[in-house]
């Protein structure tokens, strides 16, 4: 499979900074092309270089239904079109190949506003056209599973001799066991390929640095466990649906009120994890709706154009930095102690670890920017920072507490402290429970709620 051909449809960006990546593909500007390689310098770019872990579902086509396919492929080769990361995305132009090799699928006619991988996978599922799965672990999967199985010496010991830092005749201490010293030469050996896919070694250097491991590799004797049975996770299609709808009560200080939610998509941090990568959260365009009882108010109570988190844990060989954007409508507490529908634009950068019994616990540095209101300039503009800890209970709940603090220095200045407590617990695939507690301060109003939800994917 390795030396097959792979069609490939992608945005052309060299951008780096999460935030600014997300709002250019939303808006379209980017342009997508299609393109031809060799099926593993695609793994390569994936597997190695970005840390994807790869997911193949194998299509049931027949050769003339192929032979359809890679000649549309190829007449669409140099033909530029405006990415959009939500519905002209590479999952929803996959559809055409897929209508090209088989005509009468008419799956393109059948889409949704809106589509995801997931989305395509499961169209694929439902009309037949998938026969076989085989999942692909990416370099830094194998590198964090081989860590797992080492000493926090050993690990180092290994790490150190990828950097050059130490020889590789340390591999074969003489105080560690021969099968322990096969996993440190090994985990030194895929790290090393790591630095060097990511352009991080000179050729020259990693050249004379793998031939050393090798060799002292080669010294242990064995074959080895290939993939050492690296736990295979629940396959993306496996977890919950795309589309969320939330209905739910709650309290706000002396006024209870009912609300509901729609998410047309993707994940959120609370949702359940699996199938999906841990600490991400991909929201687009959720409505959320409120009546307040006793007051009699309905209320629309936020539009979240976007909300993107990745809370990336760092260790001993993978330093990620974590970040998140979001930009929408919301109310939020003004000066005279009412709510107010702004529009507001914010993001954030910091750093996470994952922690024992703890699960993850981050910090970053937050930027804010609020549109409306009624205080006196009707704009405010400021930055602060945040911290929390997310953690699993369980195969299915959650628990998530964090703190933020903003000063507003510039517009209508003042202060917005925030402290949360959520839950989350799943009861099906899809379908979860979730309840929530939130104090908050701003313009030196308090302010306390809480929430339970039923939540139902679809």
């Amino acid at each position: 499979r390795l030396l097959a051909w792979a069609v490939n449809y992608t945005a052309v960006t060299t951008e780096t900074f999460g935030p600014l990546f997300a709002v250019k593909g939303l808006f379209g500007l980017y342009p997508g092309y299609f393109s031809l390689m060799p099926y593993y310098t695609k793994l390569q770019e994936y597997n190695d270089i970005e840390q994807r872990d790869i997911w193949e579902y194998r299509l049931d086509f027949t050769r003339d239904e192929i032979t359809r396919l890679l000649m549309h492929a190829y007449e669409m080769d140099h033909i530029r079109s405006d990415y959009y990361f939500f519905d002209e995305n590479c999952s929803y132009v996959l559809f055409f190949l897929l209508d090209a090799a088989r005509p009468g699928l008419g799956l393109t006619d059948r889409c949704r506003p809106w589509v995801i991988p997931l989305d395509t996978v499961r169209t694929a599922q439902q009309n037949g056209l998938v026969v076989d799965t085989a999942w692909r672990p990416s370099r830094a999967s194998r590198i964090r599973y081989l860590a797992s199985l080492l000493p926090e010496k050993e690990r180092l010991t290994a790490r150190s001799v990828a950097l050059g830092e130490t020889p590789a005749q340390r591999l074969t201490a003489p105080d560690a066991p021969q099968e322990r010293s096969i996993v440190m030469a090994d985990l030194a050996a895929e790290y090393l390929q790591y630095r060097y896919a990511k352009q991080e070694v000179p050729n020259d250097v990693f050249n004379e640095r793998f031939l050393r491991i090798l060799g002292a590799r080669s010294r242990m004797g064995g074959a080895g466990k290939g993939d050492y049975g690296i736990p295979v996770p629940a396959r993306p299609d496996q977890g919950h649906l795309s589309n969320r709808f939330s209905a739910g009560a709650g309290i706000r200080e002396d006024d209870s009120f009912v609300e509901m939610k729609l998410r047309p998509a993707y994940h959120g941090l609370m949702d359940d994890d699996r199938g999906y990568v841990e600490g991400s959260q991909i929201l687009f365009t959720e409505l959320g709706f409120r009546y307040y009882v006793e007051s009699g108010r309905p209320k629309l109570q936020n539009v979240d154009l976007i909300d993107i988190v990745s809370i990336s844990p760092r260790d001993d060989f993978f330093t990620p930095v974590s970040w998140k954007v979001r930009t929408g409508l919301r109310q939020r507490l003004g000066e005279d102690g009412a709510d107010h529908l702004l529009y507001d634009l914010a993001s954030g950068a910091g750093l996470a670890w994952k922690i024992p019994f703890a699960g993850l616990v981050y910090a970053m540095v937050e930027a804010e920017g609020d549109l409306g209101g009624r205080s006196e300039k009707r704009w405010a503009a400021g930055a602060g920072g945040s911290a929390g800890l997310l953690r699993a209970i369980g195969e299915s709940g959650k628990i998530h507490l964090f703190g933020r603090n903003l000063y507003y220095a510039l517009g209508d200045p003042h202060n917005d402290l925030e402290l949360t407590l959520q839950t989350h617990f799943g009861y099906a695939a899809n379908g979860s429970f979730s309840a929530g507690v939130t104090w908050r301060r701003v313009y030196g109003v308090r302010d306390t709620e809480g929430t339970l939800s039923w939540n139902l994917f679809f």
